[in-house]
């Protein structure tokens, strides 16, 4: 067989696959696939985070947490939160669509998370965001007392 012809077979069998591919894919109207949760917290990788106490009465506190994401298709679907004592712990889940096809390639990303602070005592408190710590201090008790 010559150099020529198999260039040609080789070609046409490359535009065969080409079109079987295409066929493959998600046809016209069909509906994205929404994000799905995964319970993959370490993937989320947490570089800092940073206490705000709002000025206000009852006082609020949020956390912004600094850090990467595996992949573009990723993104934060929920962040729970727990208190043992005068430790706060925050867990986040990642959502990410099923069909998603991403490069890992990590994602820097910011995300804000308020504590539930009302009714705490004055006091020193630990935040601890997947193994990243910082403390806030309430000088008074964060209770609302109506008059």
């Amino acid at each position: 067989m010559s150099s020529a012809a198999l260039r040609k077979m080789l070609l046409g069998l490359s535009l065969v696959l080409t079109l079987l591919c295409a066929a493959c894919d998600r046809p016209a109207g069909t509906p994205v696939a929404t994000p799905q949760p995964t319970s993959v917290p370490e993937e989320i990788v947490v570089e800092r985070i940073e206490i705000l106490l709002l000025e206000s009465f009852p006082v609020q506190v949020h956390v912004a947490v600094f850090g990467t994401l595996p992949d573009v298709c990723s993104l934060i679907d929920e962040v729970e939160q727990e208190r043992d004592g005068n430790t706060f712990r925050a867990t986040m889940t990642l959502a990410r669509r099923a069909d998603a096809r991403c490069a890992p390639n990590p994602t820097p990303f910011e995300h804000t998370v308020p504590l539930d602070v009302l009714g705490l005592e004055a006091g020193t408190y630990i935040v601890d965001v997947h193994g990243v710590r910082g403390s806030f201090e309430l000088q008074v008790d964060n209770i609302f007392v109506e008059q």
